[in-house]
């Protein structure tokens, strides 16, 4: 996973963690999370949390004034047929407890397998298609 500062960021510390498909069976490793398949999408990807704390208090940022852009790698055989071209970067909404497409458009680099968009929030990212798209 690449983050890539499209502002400046300096009042926040941004932490990443990934977690592993190996690990989807386990509802500890996404505390609170529901997994995208419950929202009609399939992981191609790892589970990528990315989280922030204000540099000047320490309490957590839910999102950011200044979008930044995230690159995720995605397994390619873990597309089952369904073209590079349809797969998207979703986000776990805690409000809503949902997965949800970011807005933002995505760039898929089918050659190295990654998919990069901007967004403001922190939380939970996959690279996902829709469960609709497999035959």
């Amino acid at each position: 996973v690449l983050i890539l500062p499209s502002a400046n960021h300096d009042d926040l510390n941004v932490f990443l963690t990934c977690v592993r498909p190996d690990d989807f069976g386990s509802t500890t490793s996404v505390p609170g999370a529901a997994f995208p398949w419950s929202d009609g999408f399939n992981a191609v990807s790892e589970l990528t949390s990315i989280s922030a704390v204000s540099a000047f208090n320490g309490y957590p940022e839910f999102k950011t004034d200044n979008p930044y852009t995230i690159v995720i790698a995605y397994d390619p055989t873990k597309l089952a047929g369904v073209l590079p071209s349809l797969l998207r970067i979703a986000h776990f909404d805690s409000a809503t407890n949902r997965w949800t497409l970011l807005s933002t458009p995505s760039v898929v680099d089918a050659i190295h397998h990654t998919v990069a968009t901007t967004s403001e929030y922190f939380g939970y990212f996959a690279v996902v298609y829709p469960a609709s798209a497999w035959q």
